[in-house]
């Protein structure tokens, strides 16, 4: 009774009820949505590593390179996926650096990896915003890279990838 007087005093129709039944089902549906474009964002993103490690395989041996960690399409700059190191580097936003990203954070020329006989070492050149290795901001002296080491810098994380052997 009290539910037909609500009704009678005109807050809500019986058209509203139905409108309101409908508002549980339209966020169901976004939810899947969002869902769906999470999965496709996923196998987008291991397809590219796969495509990626097979180009390195097929040319015979994998080397050393940075594995991009981003998701290239959230950046605001074009990026490679990956970026091979055969000797020294430099990294930054300079023409004459051998790895050039436009990445706004990034100082003109930021930081570099040197490649000696048996391992590569990684050395912030007193950028504005630092380089991280771990986690942890590079400081002072050249550091030795071990393969699986995450390098960031700017808006950027690299996962440092190498077959050289590592010391026991």
């Amino acid at each position: 009774m009290g539910y037909l007087r609500f009704l009678s005093k005109g807050v809500i129709s019986i058209q509203d009820l139905g409108i309101l039944a409908l508002v549980p089902r339209l966020f169901s549906i976004i939810f899947v949505l969002l869902i769906y474009i999470f999965i496709v964002r996923i196998i987008k993103m291991v397809s590219s590593d796969i495509a990626v490690m097979m180009k390195k395989k097929s040319s015979g041996n994998v080397g050393t390179y940075l594995k991009l960690l981003n998701i290239r399409s959230s950046l605001d700059f074009p990026i490679s996926e990956s970026y091979e190191i055969a000797a020294d580097v430099k990294i930054g936003r300079d023409r004459t650096c051998e790895i050039r990203i436009d990445d706004p954070f990034l100082s003109s020329v930021h930081a570099e990896i040197l490649c000696r006989e048996d391992a590569c070492y990684i050395h912030d050149l007193n950028s504005t915003n630092g380089t991280t290795l771990n986690g942890t901001p590079l400081r002072g002296d050249p550091i030795e890279l071990i393969n699986g080491d995450k390098i960031s810098f700017g808006q950027l994380s690299f996962i440092y990838i190498t077959d050289k052997s590592e010391k026991k």
